[in-house]
This record gives C-alpha cells, structure tokens and sequence, in this order.
C-alpha cells in the first residue's frame, strides 16, 4: 500500500476556490442599496409605506386583522389574529427579512429598493 503525499496544489486549490467564493459575496452584497420603504399588499390594494414616518397601517382581509408598524425606520407586523401567528415572528423589515407574509389574511409586507415602484408590469 502506497502513502499519499500532500502536494501543494491540494492545499491551493480548495483556498482559491474560498476566496473567490468570498469575494463574490461580499461583490453581490455590497451593491444592495437598503431599504427606504416597504410595499404592503392587502387583495388587491397596494400600499407604500416610507420607512422614515412612524406610523401603524391596519389591514382586514379574509377575516383577519393584522397590524404592520413601521418605527425606527423599521417595519414589522405587530399584530395578527391569524391561527399560527408566523407574521408576528417572522422579523423586522430591513433587519434580517426582505419580506413578511400573513398567507392566512393575504397580507404582505416586502422591502423595496430605492425608487420604490416597478420597473415593469408582465400580464
């Protein structure tokens, strides 16, 4: 049985491929502009929100209330009446969420980039 011996390209390899995986995310991380608003969707109503004004919007769909805040410059649902409550948990917008779904009363919250309106509409 033979030994295996390390060579150098064994070590340099598996390094390149860190560092080119490295720099390529912090590449596509850094050219995202934080968010300065947030797009509610409630059926068939559509709701931008500034995240620079404090304010609470309240949102009835399906039977359901649910309540989005925007403080801080962040926004989140403080309250739902929805069985699971997942849209309470689910974080603060532009924290570690890009987006916030109550599927129970329809209702989302989702970050926009600056500019805040749609390159396009399909349909």
């Amino acid at each position: 049985m033979q030994k295996y011996r390390l060579k150098i390209g064994d070590v340099l390899a598996p390094l390149a491929v860190l560092l080119l995986s490295g720099a390529l995310f912090l590449a596509l991380t850094a050219r995202k502009t934080p968010a300065q608003s947030v797009e509610i969707l409630c059926g068939g109503e559509r709701t931008v929100c500034s995240l620079l004004t404090d304010a609470e919007y309240r949102f009835e769909h399906n039977g359901y209330t649910v309540l989005v805040t925007v403080e801080g410059g962040e926004a989140y649902v403080s309250y739902a009446d929805c069985p699971d409550r997942l849209c309470v948990r689910a974080g603060r917008i532009p924290g570690g969420t890009r987006s916030i779904v109550c599927v129970p009363a329809g209702v989302s919250v989702r970050a926009l980039e600056q500019g805040g309106d749609y390159d396009a509409i399909a349909g």
